[in-house]
């Protein structure tokens, strides 16, 4: 979750807040309820579902003045938001978390995004030819 206290509260990053993401479908209305309370006279009542802190209306890039901010301040290199979720699918294969877990994690509707968005590293090549070169080539054992 990004905050004001994520992004240093400097700019649209410091009023953009990740945490509706998931919840919405589970309790619509209540984070928003909590949001609501804690602006007080601030909340703009637009009859959105996701909003800013104060009821406005998410402005569209947001989340890339977010994430941006984060990148920096983390100290990595410049890379797209998009890229992220490339790589999050990618350690889920390499964690070998079953394929219906990491199609709920990620909001997966369909196994064809697996294909799509995680990638076969070269130590998963090396992790699958070394099992399938232990099972073919091990000495046999004696009991």
């Amino acid at each position: 979750m990004l905050s004001a206290g994520a992004t240093g509260g400097h700019g649209p990053a410091a009023s953009f807040d990740f945490r509706w993401r998931g919840k919405v479908a589970l309790h619509p209305g209540r984070e928003q309820d909590q949001e609501r309370a804690k602006a007080g006279q601030l909340w703009v009542e637009t009859g959105r579902v996701f909003t800013d802190r104060f009821g406005r209306a998410v402005k569209p890039n947001s989340d890339y003045h977010a994430w941006k901010a984060l990148l920096k301040r983390a100290g990595v290199r410049e890379t797209r938001l998009h890229d992220a979720r490339h790589t999050a699918a990618t350690v889920l294969l390499a964690f070998e978390v079953p394929e219906r877990t990491v199609m709920g994690v990620m909001g997966w509707s369909s196994t064809s995004m697996a294909a799509r968005y995680q990638h076969i590293t070269d130590p998963i090549r090396h992790e699958v030819a070394s099992r399938v070169g232990g099972l073919l080539w091990s000495p046999p054992q004696t009991n």
